[in-house]
């Protein structure tokens, strides 16, 4: 799941109802790929929550592992395509 902000954001995730661990990758304006975290699941709360501790333009979440099996790392680029 992709969530785009139209400016930087300091928003923090966590995983409630959520079944599947995940990995989160937050990019900045230019799309470099600020931080990427890995995310437990949650059924019940109180559910952790995860701050990247830095202002981010989007997020990408993924099965967790995936952007390590890609060769994702901060410094990255992302693109959207419109």
């Amino acid at each position: 799941m992709a969530f785009l902000f139209g400016r930087d954001v300091r928003e923090q995730f966590w995983m409630k109802n959520t079944s599947i661990p995940l990995s989160i990758a937050f990019w900045g304006k230019g799309g470099k790929i600020l931080r990427i975290l890995d995310m437990a699941p949650c059924l019940a709360d109180p559910c952790r929550v995860y701050d990247p501790k830095v202002a981010y333009r989007g997020a990408l979440e993924v099965n967790r592992g995936a952007f390590r099996r890609w060769g994702v790392r901060p410094g990255a680029v992302v693109t959207i395509r419109r």
